[in-house]
């Protein structure tokens, strides 16, 4: 629109790239980024119903089953270190792509394993894999919004994340119902 006179025309200039977002969008960066930072609570909790199904068919004591949730934590931690400072150099989308690649190939090792010590090598790995989703999550909404915005889409994903420790272990002893633990 031109003012009258000056011949100037009016910009919508926006701070933020996220600012620009439709509300149809937003609630897609919601629900999708939310997904993502939910991924690591997800891939601890939906096998924990299984672990006596784990004892039974590998022959290891509870503790050794443990071991693995604890080795997962571990991955999750460590993954959060090394994919925060590779996004940062190198971008949001190459990290996402490596770490979700990693969190699928560990997936089917962990559900081919024979023994606790592959399953536990590779439940770290699967951590680490989760792990990069969430940091490029949260990365991605300090790059779209800032302020207000970005505290209000921060608590919106949290929402999202909020569901995974508690839909994880219903939805992880429903699989248990039509498949073995290699399936979850």
């Amino acid at each position: 629109m031109e003012r009258p006179g000056l011949g100037l025309a009016f910009v919508t200039i926006h701070s933020n790239p996220g600012d620009a977002l439709t509300r149809r969008r937003k609630l897609l960066y919601i629900l999708l980024l939310g997904a993502l930072t939910a991924l690591g609570p997800f891939t601890i909790d939906l096998y924990l119903p299984a672990f006596p199904a784990l004892e039974a068919s590998l022959g290891v004591s509870e503790a050794q089953v443990q071991l693995t949730l604890a080795g997962t934590t571990v991955g999750f931690a460590l993954g959060q270190l090394v994919v925060g400072p590779f996004s940062d150099k190198f971008g949001r989308r190459l990290p996402l792509i490596l770490a979700t690649a990693l969190h699928i190939a560990s997936s089917v090792g962990a559900a081919l394993s024979t023994d606790i010590t592959t399953l536990g090598l590779f439940r770290v790995l699967m951590g680490v894999g989760a792990a990069g989703g969430g940091v490029v999550a949260m990365a991605m909404v300090r790059d779209l919004f800032s302020g207000y915005a970005m505290v209000r889409m921060f608590s919106r994903m949290a929402l999202v994340n909020g569901l995974a420790p508690i839909l994880a272990p219903v939805i992880g002893s429903q699989l248990l119902l039509v498949m073995p633990w290699p399936g979850i």
